[in-house]
């Protein structure tokens, strides 16, 4: 484009401008009217040899079909959307209690015993069997069966927050 030319867009530009901006903002909201105006100007800059001597009905043309092919996409967007939302949430239950459930448990783990955490974790998260968890402790299944099931009354006493028999309370000691 020549130098002559680009001045006569930016006269084009500060003549129009305003009457295009506004002619969007009439139709949608003002940050999508102020991209809207940026492209139909940047069309209008890539066809200025191609513009008509009265240039404002063709930068309004411009604008409207910018805005329609806007609401379309946003139309195809919000389609998209809803069936990706109904894909992922049919079906889907409603977590905050099992989060609940979750964090009551954790704290009531955290209240336990060094030893007590340890033993019902190998069971639980890892999946030892009382032999193997025996090994570990260097003492027999038996052993580890009534150690386990001293741990999950003071687990279970926890999770009620009602100690039990103060079985609550750290049982290192004893074990």
């Amino acid at each position: 484009m020549a130098q002559q030319d680009s001045v006569e867009f930016e006269a084009l530009f500060h003549r129009h401008f305003d009457r295009v901006l506004g002619y969007c903002l009439a139709r949608t909201d003002a940050a999508t009217a102020q991209d809207c105006t940026s492209e139909v100007f940047a069309a209008a800059w890539r066809r200025f040899v191609e513009l008509p001597p009265d240039p404002l009905p063709w930068l309004l043309g411009a604008a409207r079909k910018v805005l329609s092919t806007q609401r379309r996409g946003d139309s195809r967007r919000n389609a998209l959307n809803s069936r990706v939302s109904a894909h992922f949430t049919e079906g889907v239950a409603d977590h905050s209690t099992q989060v609940v459930d979750r964090d009551r448990s954790i704290s009531a783990l955290a209240s336990l015993s060094e030893i007590d955490r340890e033993l019902l974790c190998l069971l639980a998260w890892d999946g030892l069997t009382n032999e193997q968890v025996g090994v570990i402790f260097g003492c027999s299944a038996s052993a580890i069966a009534v150690r386990v099931h001293r741990a999950r009354r003071r687990f279970e006493a926890a999770l009620s927050s009602e100690p039990k028999d103060n079985m609550t309370a750290p049982q290192e000691a004893k074990q």
